[in-house]
């Protein structure tokens, strides 16, 4: 966790670079996605939020890669409407990664990112990385 939480805060947050998904914008890794991953879900379900930890990097690069969202979806997050979004990014194992996003008052924050599915044919919905850890 300690190497996680010092790439976070130290090598992503404040370092973010332009996303092509969402025409160059910055997406901002700040305390809010670090909370979601960290929060609830590492109590609960601890094996799963260190499987989102040790996947930080990844999301990064997905983000800095990856052209278009994959879903948009609109909803009420504390009686606002915010936009949610999921891009897709594929590893050189062949695994699928969605990074999730939000958009509050034009701004977007790294939420989390997700284990998605194993697959073995190219999908033009994915952004296939090279040299992943």
């Amino acid at each position: 966790m300690e190497k996680a939480k010092k790439f976070y805060k130290e090598e992503w947050r404040g370092k973010e670079k332009p996303s092509p998904a969402f025409a160059g914008r910055k997406v901002r890794a700040t305390n809010y996605g670090w909370r979601h991953i960290i929060g609830k879900a590492f109590t609960t379900n601890r094996k799963n939020a260190i499987k989102r930890l040790n996947h930080l990097r990844n999301a990064k690069q997905i983000l800095e890669k990856t052209d278009f969202p994959y879903e948009i979806k609109k909803e009420i997050d504390k009686g606002k409407m915010i936009n949610r979004y999921a891009i897709l990014g594929k590893l050189e194992n062949g695994q699928v990664l969605k990074v999730a996003v939000k958009e509050v008052d034009s701004e977007l924050l790294f939420v989390s990112v997700y284990d998605t599915i194993k697959t073995k044919t190219d999908d033009k919905e994915t952004h296939e990385l090279q040299g992943s850890e």
